[in-house]
């Protein structure tokens, strides 16, 4: 009984090491903004905190 719950607890424990992790995606969407963002070079504007996560993200221009 201890060998099929060892074997058991072994075999569930390989299969769960084996899935890939899945990436972590955050979208931020804001309303009525438009390009008007200091990371963009909008003069007189500041937006640090999105400022921060456009320089340790992924920026995508459409």
């Amino acid at each position: 009984m201890r060998r099929l719950i060892a074997i058991s607890l072994a075999v569930l424990g390989s299969i769960s090491s084996s899935v890939a992790a899945a990436p972590n995606l955050l979208f931020i969407l804001t309303e009525d903004q438009g390009a008007h963002l200091s990371f963009l070079g909008t003069p007189g504007l500041q937006t640090p905190h999105m400022d921060s996560l456009a320089k340790s993200g992924v920026y995508f221009r459409n």
